[in-house]
């Protein structure tokens, strides 16, 4: 399940089969979340973010992600 940005503004719970196309999800530490993502904002000053990718490739190092710098 994520959260994901309504119409109207309002978050709400959508099942992960439910995500489609320009979706908005909010993804908390620790969360898992589709590889097709894009990162638009983060917490962290920097906007940047350390994430694992090894059930995709079998690598178990930490990657590091930036947030688009236009959101």
């Amino acid at each position: 399940m994520y959260e994901y940005l309504y119409k109207d503004g309002t978050w709400r719970m959508k099942a992960s089969q439910s995500v489609k196309v320009g979706d908005i999800l909010k993804i908390y530490q620790n969360g898992r979340f589709p590889a097709d993502c894009i990162l638009l904002h983060t917490t962290e000053r920097q906007g940047t973010i350390f994430l694992r990718t090894d059930q995709l490739d079998g690598e178990t190092d930490w990657k590091l992600r930036k947030a688009c710098a236009f959101t």
